[in-house]
């Protein structure tokens, strides 16, 4: 394994780091030794540093014992990637980062855990919760205890972005960006008179309606989508263009094509005859473009709620408030495609 070395003075600055989470740890569990626990957190940052490009992003924890089990086999970066497949994983090491057991970590009701889960996990244990590669979290006996930066164990780290997501799980952003910024226009500013569900037909730099869904969402996705090159309307030499595309390092390609429906402040209406344009436009882009991997006709709904639900969700498994389709007006989307139609509540979140 490879370490990450660091200078005498950033040494020196990350042992105060590790000494500092390990008396904080003491305070709440007075059987926990202070040297073995100064070593074996230096050891987990090294081992997460070394293996940061590999583990990306990856949501998973650990629960640390100070035992020295050696019949266990070691802590590798590949295992982890592979637990993470089935859910957030708990894996229990030893002093020496080798694997005891593995356990999984459930979030109430059945939602995704979050660090409230990790810290109720430590009330007779001490526990690692890895948001992000740049954020670990320590707990014992249900106390935040401590954290640090595995690239940089000798300075405060910053504020973790939970919303960060692989180019892989685009959709999942555009779900993030649904929920917390537009659903209950919480930042994009759509509506022009919310009591009678009328849109904005400009804001800002915003031109057209769509044009502010359009910069929301890009804006959104410039953000929180890592290791990608975010485009915004790409010119063809057809004149044809698709609204926002995503280009990895390793080829994979999406685009995504917005549309909005019901009524803006200039009288315009589109109903779903507007989504049987969409899905015309995104299979011709996909016939045109054999390099895409993937492409996604993002709807945003205006109308009302009684409209809205008429469309059929073609996927359970989607938020609150969308409906995934395949097929509008005796349209059909290709195979590589999917529709998603997101409505635009006109109450407050409070009072939906």
């Amino acid at each position: 394994m490879r370490h990450l070395r660091l200078s005498t003075a950033s040494r020196l600055a990350a042992e105060q780091v590790y000494a500092d989470i390990n008396c904080r740890i003491i305070r709440h569990n007075s059987s926990w030794d202070f040297s073995l626990g100064k070593s074996q957190v230096a050891k987990l940052r090294e081992f997460l540093q070394a293996n940061r490009t590999q583990l990306g992003n990856a949501y998973f924890g650990f629960r640390l014992d100070q035992c020295d089990n050696q019949n266990s086999p070691p802590l590798t970066a590949e295992l982890i990637i592979r637990e993470c497949n089935g859910g957030v994983p708990l894996f229990h090491i030893d002093r020496n980062l080798k694997v005891m057991r593995i356990s999984l970590i459930s979030g109430v009701g059945g939602v995704d855990p979050t660090g409230t889960d990790f810290s109720e996990a430590s009330t007779t244990s001490v526990i690692a919760e890895r948001e992000g590669a740049s954020f670990v979290r320590f707990y014992a006996d249900g106390y935040n205890v401590g954290s640090l930066d595995p690239s940089a164990p000798q300075v405060r780290p910053g504020r973790p972005n939970r919303f960060a997501r692989a180019a892989d799980d685009y959709e999942a952003a555009i779900f993030d960006h649904y929920e917390n910024e537009v659903k209950f226009c919480q930042s994009s500013n759509h509506w022009e008179d919310k009591a009678r569900r009328i849109l904005r037909a400009s804001n800002g730099s915003a031109s057209g309606t769509e044009d502010i869904f359009h910069q929301s969402l890009f804006n959104w996705l410039q953000r929180n989508i890592t290791s990608a090159h975010i485009y915004s309307k790409p010119r063809q030499p057809t004149n044809d263009e698709w609204d926002i595309s995503i280009a990895t390092s390793s080829g994979r390609a999406y685009l995504i094509e917005i549309k909005w429906l019901g009524e803006n402040s200039h009288a315009t209406k589109y109903d779903l005859t507007r989504l049987a344009k969409g899905i015309r436009q995104v299979n011709e882009y996909l016939r045109r473009e054999l390099n895409l991997t993937r492409a996604s006709l993002i709807a945003y709904d205006g109308r009302t709620l009684t409209e809205f639900a008429l469309v059929d969700n073609e996927i359970d498994a989607t938020p609150d408030g969308c409906r995934a389709f395949m097929m509008a007006q005796g349209e059909a989307l290709d195979q590589k495609a999917i529709g998603y139609l997101l409505y635009l509540e006109s109450t407050t979140g409070s009072q939906a």
